[in-house]
């Protein structure tokens, strides 16, 4: 039987890439824009333009994926049974799928394009691996919710290194 250990597994995995790839998201920007001066901001290309419009949208989308993966992980571990952590891990692919469409939805300059579909394709990947683990817990299967998480171990650090590239591109 597939226990409540292997949904925490999951709602940790997801609360840590939430956490870790967009807990800065915001926090210096407003640092950054405070220290401008005029003269920095007249003096900016409309390259620098497209850079700063995409941080901004993608220090957004970060944010508003970073606050409903954790809302969506309380539930998770809130979940007594099987059906609540059913629908608590369907909330949560919801939430995944949300960000990659987000993040899909930007104009990311051509230096960071690459980048942004490989996120996107990331994204997609992990609510795919959420929605095996809901799998295997309405099967009972728990190789497959283990083997659902590892995948999942393994997407977090490859979106991770995808993150850090974005922003060295960007300035973060």
């Amino acid at each position: 039987m597939l226990n409540h250990r292997s949904s925490k597994a999951l709602c940790a995995l997801v609360s840590a890439l939430a956490l870790a790839g967009f807990s800065g998201c915001g926090d210096d920007d407003e640092e950054k824009s405070a220290g401008a001066t005029t003269e920095e901001t007249t003096s900016s290309s409309s390259s620098d333009g497209a850079v700063d419009a995409y941080k901004k949208e993608f220090e957004a989308a970060g944010t508003d994926f970073r606050d409903a993966a954790k809302d969506s992980a309380t539930d998770v571990q809130g979940a007594t049974d099987t059906a609540g952590r059913v629908k608590a891990l369907e909330g949560l692919k919801g939430v995944v799928t949300d960000a990659a469409d987000s993040f899909e939805g930007l104009d990311p300059p051509a230096e960071v394009q690459a980048d942004n579909d490989k996120l996107v394709s990331q994204f997609r990947s992990v609510a795919e691996q959420v929605d095996a683990v809901k799998n295997a817990l309405q099967s009972e299967d728990q190789p497959a919710a283990q083997a659902a998480a590892q995948r999942l171990q393994r997407a977090q650090t490859t979106i991770g290194k995808t993150l850090t590239s974005i922003e060295s591109k960007v300035g973060n």
